[in-house]
Order: structure tokens, then C-alpha cells, then sequence
């Protein structure tokens, strides 16, 4: 790798580019934010060698460019991209949904695209929050197209060994059918509980002192980028609908536990849960 480029140069994108950077210094990092305060702090740190807010020919050249963007913008940014780049250049993007970005750019003639997903990230937003470390012992996801060049998936393969991060390859739609059961669902279910908490919220202010663990725990990913996930949830609206008739039901199940003061009904719920949590292994 000679070069590389980075669209949105938040939390994602400046913690590839620092990882990056790290494991070669003579690599030349490009970069586009809508901030340009945070591109002044990565070029003044030399984290990034050159810039633009609006000018993509910066990205002339590059080996691959990573499209760090909400979901919702990512092909918009691909046809500005198209009058710089050629079919050498590997562009890649990070979002939490693949099925509907894969298929726009089947459209799309004499580009390499290859779907990237990095299962890590943070409820901090911004590249002041960005860390050369963040996809250290992650799982890294990519969606290649069936007739994908070998070469250009290992390439690939070799940023997730950089990132310190591990591979796994998925056919886009099931990958969004994980992700919606095991992230996107989270986040809506995390929201709903801070609105919750919200109810009871009165002039006192105790809820704040008392609110401990389980609610750090449980909502802490409520604190996230509402753009972001604003377009996650748009963009892959269809796995996340029948995720949540399904929650709905398991909400309906539970309510009527406590209404018919079926205490065994709701140990059993409380342990069946607890046994299939207890079957993840968390790093």
C-alpha cells in the first residue's frame, strides 16, 4: 500500500487511519470530514499527510479508500469518487449494513467494491475519540461480491491483520439478519429504556443520583451518534422490523407473567435467559 484514503474522519475513520499510520509511516493517508477541525488535528498529529472538505481528487491514485460515512450516504459519496479512481482502487466502507450498499453498487461499472463491516466502535463519536486500538481482537466482517478478485479480498484480509482485528466473510443479506438481531435491536431497545427512565424523571433529580450499573449497562449505547443510527435503522428497516414483532411478543409474554402472578413462568424466563447469555464469550 502506497495510498490510502478516508471519507469521514470520525471515531471509525481516524482509528483506521491512526492504525494505519502506526504500521507504516511512509504510507500516505488522504482524508475527507465534514469538520475540517478534525482534519487539521489528525494533519497537525500526522495521522493523515493531505486533505479536502470538498475536493475528491485528493483521492487520485489511492489503493484503497475507506467510506467511513452513515450508511444512508455512502453511494452518494461512491459516484464522486468515480471520475478519480479506477478499477486498481479497492473502496470499502464500514457500515453496520451491507444487503442495500452491495446491490447499488452491482450498478456501478468498472469499480472494486468490497462491503467491510468492523464489529467495534464506541458510544464516543468524533475523532477525538478515535484509537489505534479500537479493532484490536474484533471481528471483522466483508461482504465480497461472488466474482471478486482474490488479490483484492486479501488485500483486504491483510488491513484486518494492520487493524489487529480478525476476518470473517458473510453473504450481505444474512450478515444484515445477524446484526439487526445482535446490534441494531440493542440500540432501539437501549433508547426505549432511557425514555423510559425519562417518565419518572420530576424536579428532585433523583433518578440521576440513583441510577447505577444496570442502567449504565444497559443504556450506554443509547449515548450514540442518533445520525448514524437515524440511518442504520432506514437501511436495513426490514430485518429490524421482524425483530421487533419479535421482542414485541416476548414484552407481550412477559406482562402477562406479572399479571397472572405466574412466578415460576418468570424464573423460567429470567433463567433461560441467563443460560444463553452465558454462552457468548465477550473479549
Amino acid at each position: 500500500m502506497k495510498k490510502i484514503g478516508v471519507i469521514g474522519l470520525g471515531l471509525i475513520g481516524g482509528s483506521v487511519a491512526r492504525a494505519i499510520k502506526r504500521y507504516d509511516r511512509n504510507v500516505k493517508i488522504m482524508a475527507m470530514n465534514r469538520r475540517e477541525e478534525s482534519l487539521k488535528k489528525a494533519f497537525d498529529e500526522n495521522v493523515i499527510d493531505d486533505y479536502s472538505t470538498t475536493d475528491f481528487s485528493v483521492f487520485s491514485g489511492c489503493d484503497i479508500i475507506f467510506l467511513c460515512t452513515p450508511v444512508d450516504r455512502i453511494c452518494g459519496f461512491v459516484e464522486k469518487l468515480m471520475p478519480y479512481i479506477d478499477e486498481k482502487c479497492i473502496l470499502t466502507d464500514v457500515g453496520s449494513t451491507k444487503k442495500s450498499i452491495v446491490e447499488k453498487m452491482r450498478e456501478y461499472e468498472n469499480i472494486t467494491f468490497i462491503g467491510g463491516h468492523p464489529m467495534a466502535g464506541s458510544e464516543k463519536i468524533g475523532y477525538e475519540n478515535s484509537d489505534a486500538d479500537l479493532f484490536k481482537d474484533a471481528i471483522y466482517i466483508f461482504t465480497p461480491f461472488e466474482k471478486t478478485p482474490k488479490e483484492y479480498l486479501d488485500k483486504m484480509i491483510k488491513i484486518t491483520e494492520i487493524l489487529g482485528a480478525k476476518n470473517i466473510i458473510l453473504e450481505a443479506g444474512y450478515h444484515d439478519r445477524l446484526v439487526a438481531a445482535s446490534s441494531h435491536i440493542q440500540h432501539i431497545i437501549a433508547a426505549a429504556s432511557v425514555k423510559t427512565v425519562k417518565t419518572v424523571e420530576n424536579e428532585d433529580n433523583y433518578i440521576h443520583t440513583i441510577a447505577a450499573g444496570g442502567f449504565r449497562d444497559t443504556t450506554r449505547i443509547a449515548a450514540s451518534s442518533a445520525d448514524m443510527w437515524t440511518g442504520i435503522c432506514f437501511e436495513n428497516k426490514e430485518e429490524i422490523l421482524k425483530l421487533l414483532d419479535v421482542f414485541k411478543n416476548e414484552i407481550d409474554f412477559f406482562e402477562k407473567c406479572i399479571v397472572n402472578d405466574d412466578r415460576d413462568e418468570v424464573y423460567n424466563y429470567f433463567e433461560k435467559a441467563k443460560q444463553y447469555r452465558d454462552t457468548f464469550k465477550f473479549r
